[in-house]
């Protein structure tokens, strides 16, 4: 899985975030967006900002403080 953020503005107050994925990941989170009743998308993003709240738990959090992606919970390895 890659990611791309694109900052919108001056300020990092939104960003786009584009995932690329590979066909098993993509039918686990389409299974998961459908038990969640949800559309693929609003799942995804709910997804990945409850991830980055459990690294990243207080606003002022650098993102240098980040796991490396696969370095455990938060790093993409679940």
């Amino acid at each position: 899985m890659t990611a791309t953020v694109q900052e919108t503005g001056t300020e990092t107050t939104t960003a786009r975030l584009s995932l690329e994925l590979d066909a098993d990941t993509l039918a686990r989170a389409q299974a998961a967006a459908a038990a969640a009743g949800l559309p693929l998308d609003v799942w995804l993003q709910g997804f990945v900002r409850d991830r980055l709240a459990e690294a990243c738990p207080a606003p002022d959090t650098a993102w240098r403080d980040l796991p490396e992606p696969g370095a455990g919970p938060a790093g993409g390895a679940g």
